[in-house]
C-alpha cells in the first residue's frame, strides 16, 4: 500500500444539498426511509451485520456478529451476552410502538462484566450503517447570502411541516394530514409517534415566523426559499448523534446568543435584532435522533436538579429550553455498577426516574465456552512468548465459572416432573451445574422447533424474518460451539440423569437464579489478574495448569484481605446447600466438599476435573487407535445388539429381524444374524463387570434401551434409508459418547513394553537425563509416538505434552500398566 491509497479515499465527502421541495417527493416515493427514530435506527444498526443462532442450557437466542467487534478484527468482542442484548433489542423495538417512545435503558452489573463494552459496539454500528451508502440521515439549515444557521438538533426536515396552523378556513393540521397521506398511499405504512407529535427547536421556529413577516412570504415560501436539505454523519468521537458522558453535569444546557454582522447578512442582521435567537449546547442536545450513553452515572446523595433534564426527556421526550420545550428523540442507555444502582433505588426523590428505565442485567458469564473465547482473546498474544498448556484456558474458564453459580433449591416444579427428576435438579454439584450450562445441545432442530407456543425466540425469529415451521430456512443459520461437551462426555451423569436432564430442565435451571446468578465470583478481569500472576511465578518460557493452580492456592492462602473478591456475602449463604458425597474420575469428595462458593475447595474440584482430561488424552495417545475406526466398531456392536434383540422377539421376530438385517459394507452381503464373536470382542472392553457375572444380555438391553430412548427423544436421527452401521450425519457419538471414549482407550497388548520401564523413561527424559538414551530402543519409540500423538490430537507442544505426561504420573493421575499389558 503507498500513499495514493489515502489520495483516492481520504477524500472530502461532502454531501450535496437539496431544496425542500425536493426532499418532499423523494419522501412521497419511499417514507420509510425518512421515518427513521432513534430506536429504529439503533436496532436496525444492530441486525445490519448478520446473526447466529446459538442454543445455550435448552434456549435458543439469537447472536448478533456486531458483538464479534467486525470494526476491530475481534479485539473488543463480547462473548456470552446474547440474553442481554436480546433483552436491549425488546426494548427498543417495543419503543416506537408505545404512545410515548421515551425510554431509558440502564445496564446494571458487577464491574467487568461488559456493560460498557455493549454499549459502545452498538455505539459503533450506528456510527458505521449510517455511512452505508443506503441509509441516508438528513436534516436541514437556513442559508443566507452564504451564510448558514443551523440547529444543534439536527432535526428531521419533517419536522418543518408545522402540526397545526391558520388556514383560510380556520385551524389545519399539515402534519396529521400529510402522515394520513403516505398511511393511505404505501398500504398502511407504520409511522413512528414521535412524527405524528414532535415540534422544532424555538431558535428555528423564531427564524422561520420573521422571515414570513420580514419578507411578506408564506410558510412555505420561506421554507423552499431559506431552507436546504443536507445529509448527515453521526460520529461518537465528536459527539454528533452519539453522545458519551460519565457525568450527569454535562445533561445541562449551555446557550448562546448568535451574532451576525450587518455586512455579512442584512436580513439575517435584520431577524436577530427583533429575536434573540439563541444556540443551545449539551449532551442531551448533541444526541439528538441517536443515542445518549451516561457510563458510571449514579454516586451518593443524586440530587434531583442533577438528573432533572434526563427526567424529563424521558418523561415526555422534550426538554426545556428558554420557557420553550423542543422535541428530542434520543435513546438513553445508562451503565452502572450493583453497588450505584442500590444507591440511586434507595434516594427518595429518584422514584419518578426509575419508573421510566428499563433495567437489564449483565453479569458475569456462566457459560464455560463463551468465557474461553474471552481469555482465548486475551492471551492471543503470549502465544509468541510462552509455550502455553492447550488446557490451561478451559480450566481456568471451570474455575471462574464454577466460583459464579448459584445452588438449585427450587420447590415448585412442573406438574409432569417425577420426584426422581425434583431430586436430580436439587442436588446437582457445582461441576454438573457448569456442565449442563455448558452442553452441547445434541439436536438443536429439534430444541428450536419445541419450543412452547410463546416463547420469546419466536418473536425474534418473526422479526428476523424467519419462518421456524421450515428448518430449511434457519438450520444453516445454527452455530455450533467445538469446545462444548455433550453431559455424556462430562463423565459426571448416569444415563438415567441424561435422560431426565431435557431442554425444560436446563431451561427451568437457568431461570431460577435470573437476573441475579453470575453477579459474584471471579471476574474475567480479576481471572486475567490471576494469569498475569501465574506468568509473573513462571519461568519465562511456560505456562502450566498446574502453574495456574499453586497460583490459586496462594491467592486462597492470602486471603480476603488482599484479595477483596474472596469476602463476598453471598459465600456463606452457598455453603448451606446440602451435598451429597461424590465422585469426580477418581477423587471422592465429601459432603461438606467442594460446595458452591467454597473458593479453596472449589480449587480441587477442578483438579479433578482436569485429571480426568488428561487422563483421557493420555490414555487414547497410548492405545493410539484409529477414532473412524473406532466409530466403526461402535456403530457395528449396536447394529448388531439391535439385531439380536430382533430374533429374541417372539411376537414379531420375522419383521423385526428384516428391519435390523444389513448388508456388511466389507463383504457385501446380507447379514440377518448378529454376531457373538464380534459382540463378546466389544462387550470385554465394554463390560468387564458383565462379563463377569455373564450377565451379557442385560448389558445388551441396556444399549438398546438407550438407543431406542435416543431415538424417541429426536435426540438421535439415523440417516433415511440409511442403518446404524452407515449413517452418517447423526448424534450416534455423541449419545454413546462413554462407550466410544472407553472402546478408544481399552486395554492392549503392547510387545515388548513394560510399564514400569515405559513411565521410568519419561521422568527420565523430563529431567534432560542421559540415561534416557540407554532405554530400549522400542520404549523409546512408545515415549516418542505418546508425545506426538498428544500434539496431533490434543495441540500440546512436544515439551508441555511431556511436562503433562510426568505431573499425571507423579499424581498418580495415569498407570500405564492399566492401560497396557
Amino acid at each position: 500500500m503507498n500513499s495514493d491509497f489515502y489520495k483516492q479515499n481520504l477524500f472530502d465527502s461532502q454531501s450535496e444539498t437539496m431544496g425542500f421541495q425536493k426532499f418532499l417527493d423523494m419522501f412521497f416515493i419511499d417514507p420509510e426511509k425518512y421515518l427513521y427514530t432513534s430506536s429504529s435506527l439503533i436496532a436496525e444498526s444492530v441486525r445490519h451485520f448478520g446473526y447466529n443462532i446459538v442454543i445455550r442450557s435448552g434456549e435458543p437466542v439469537i447472536s448478533y456478529h456486531l458483538f464479534e467487534d467486525p470494526f476491530s478484527d475481534g479485539i473488543n468482542a463480547i462473548y456470552g451476552q446474547e440474553f442481554c442484548s436480546d433483552k436491549i433489542l425488546d426494548i427498543i423495538d417495543s419503543a416506537n410502538q408505545e404512545s410515548l417512545s421515551y425510554r431509558g435503558i440502564v445496564l446494571v452489573g458487577p464491574p467487568s462484566s461488559g456493560k460498557t463494552n455493549i454499549i459502545d459496539m452498538v455505539a459503533k454500528a450506528v456510527e458505521e450503517y449510517t455511512k452505508d451508502k443506503n441509509i441516508h440521515i438528513y436534516t436541514f439549515y437556513f442559508d443566507f447570502d452564504s451564510l448558514q444557521i443551523r440547529s444543534p438538533f439536527v432535526h428531521n426536515p419533517l419536522l418543518l411541516i408545522p402540526i397545526s396552523m391558520s388556514g383560510k378556513n380556520g385551524i389545519i393540521h399539515p402534519r396529521k394530514d400529510m402522515i394520513d397521506g403516505i398511511v393511505s398511499d404505501h398500504g398502511g405504512i407504520f409511522v413512528p409517534n414521535y412524527y405524528k407529535n414532535a415540534s422544532l427547536d424555538k431558535a428555528s421556529l423564531d427564524i422561520i415566523d420573521e422571515l414570513m413577516r420580514v419578507d411578506g412570504l408564506s410558510y412555505y415560501e420561506v421554507i423552499e426559499k431559506y431552507v436546504k436539505i443536507e445529509e448527515i454523519d453521526f460520529s461518537l468521537a465528536q459527539g454528533k448523534g452519539i453522545s458519551n458522558i460519565d457525568s450527569m453535569d454535562k445533561l445541562k444546557v449551555n446557550s448562546r446568543y448568535i451574532e451576525v454582522a450587518k455586512d455579512k447578512s442584512p436580513i439575517l442582521e435584520k431577524i436577530l435584532s427583533v429575536n434573540k435567537i439563541t444556540s443551545y449546547n449539551s449532551a442531551i442536545i448533541n444526541s439528538n435522533r441517536g443515542m445518549l450513553h451516561i457510563h458510571d452515572a449514579f454516586k451518593k446523595h443524586i440530587s434531583e436538579d442533577l438528573y432533572q433534564p434526563l427526567l424529563m426527556l424521558l418523561g415526555s421526550g422534550k426538554i426545556t429550553l428558554d420557557a420553550t420545550q423542543t422535541c428530542v428523540d434520543t435513546t438513553v442507555f445508562i451503565t452502572t455498577n450493583l453497588e450505584e444502582m442500590k444507591v440511586l433505588q434507595e434516594e427518595l426523590t429518584s422514584t419518578k426516574f426509575l419508573d421510566r428505565i428499563e433495567k437489564v442485567s449483565v453479569n458475569y458469564l456462566v457459560d464455560v465456552n463463551s468465557e474461553m473465547k474471552i481469555l482465548e482473546r486475551d492471551m492471543s498474544g503470549l502465544h509468541k512468548k510462552y509455550d502455553i498448556d492447550p488446557n490451561l484456558i478451559r480450566i481456568a474458564s471451570y474455575y471462574s465459572i464454577i466460583t459464579r453459580l448459584f445452588p438449585p433449591h427450587r420447590k415448585e416444579f412442573p406438574n409432569n416432573w417425577s420426584e426422581e427428576k425434583k431430586d436430580l435438579y436439587n442436588s446437582l454439584s457445582p461441576e454438573q451445574k457448569m456442565f449442563i450450562y455448558s452442553s452441547q445441545c445434541i439436536d438443536p432442530i429439534k430444541t428450536i422447533q419445541n419450543l412452547p407456543t410463546l416463547h420469546h425466540f419466536r418473536n425474534e425469529c418473526f422479526r428476523l424474518g424467519i419462518d421456524l415451521s421450515d428448518q430449511k430456512n434457519f438450520a444453516d443459520k445454527i452455530l455450533k460451539n467445538e469446545n462444548a461437551t455433550t453431559l455424556e462426555e462430562s463423565g459426571l451423569f448416569d444415563n438415567n440423569d441424561i435422560a431426565m436432564i431435557n431442554d425444560e430442565f436446563m431451561r427451568t435451571l437457568v431461570r431460577e437464579h435470573y437476573p441475579n446468578e453470575g453477579k459474584h465470583g471471579i471476574s474475567v478481569r480479576q481471572l486475567q489478574n490471576i494469569m498475569r500472576d501465574t506468568i509473573a511465578a513462571s519461568d519465562g518460557s511456560k505456562l502450566t495448569v498446574n502453574q495456574f493452580f499453586k497460583q490459586l492456592r496462594k491467592i486462597v492462602s492470602d486471603g480476603s484481605s488482599v484479595y477483596y473478591w474472596l469476602q463476598d456475602d453471598h459465600i456463606s449463604k452457598m455453603n448451606s446447600h446440602d451435598m451429597e458425597i461424590r465422585t469426580i474420575g477418581d477423587s471422592i469428595f465429601d459432603s461438606d466438599e467442594g460446595n458452591y462458593g467454597d473458593y479453596e475447595s472449589l480449587i480441587e474440584v477442578i483438579e479433578s476435573l482436569y485429571s480426568q482430561i488428561i487422563k483421557r488424552e493420555i490414555t487414547i495417545a497410548t492405545v493410539d487407535r484409529d477414532p473412524i475406526k473406532i466409530e466403526g466398531d461402535l456403530r457395528r456392536y449396536i447394529q448388531h445388539v439391535l439385531l439380536s434383540r430382533a430374533m429374541h422377539n417372539k411376537s414379531f421376530s420375522k419383521i423385526m429381524v428384516e428391519k435390523y438385517s444389513f448388508i456388511d459394507p466389507v463383504e457385501g452381503k446380507k447379514v440377518d444374524k448378529s454376531d457373538e464373536f464380534f459382540m463378546k470382542s466389544i462387550e470385554k472392553i465394554l463390560c468387564v463387570e458383565c462379563e463377569a457375572s455373564k450377565d451379557v444380555d442385560y448389558f445388551r438391553n441396556l444399549i438398546a434401551d438407550k438407543f431406542f430412548k435416543a431415538q424417541s427423544a429426536g435426540d438421535l436421527k439415523i440417516d433415511d434409508g440409511s442403518n446404524v452401521i452407515n449413517s452418517r450425519n447423526d448424534n450416534l457419538t455423541s449419545c454413546f459418547s462413554s462407550e466410544y471414549t472407553t472402546l478408544l482407550s481399552h486395554r492392549k497388548i503392547i510387545d515388548g513394553i513394560n510399564s514400569n520401564a515405559l513411565e521410568n523413561a519419561f521422568f527420565l527424559k523430563f529431567n534432560q537425563s542421559s540415561k534416557y538414551n540407554g532405554c530400549s530402543k522400542e520404549i523409546q519409540d512408545m515415549v516418542e509416538n505418546i508425545l506426538n500423538k498428544m500434539k496431533e490430537n490434543n495441540k500440546y507442544s512436544k515439551e508441555m505434552a511431556l511436562e503433562t505426561v510426568v505431573y499425571a504420573l507423579s499424581e498418580e493421575v495415569v498407570d500405564f500398566s492399566e492401560i497396557i499389558m
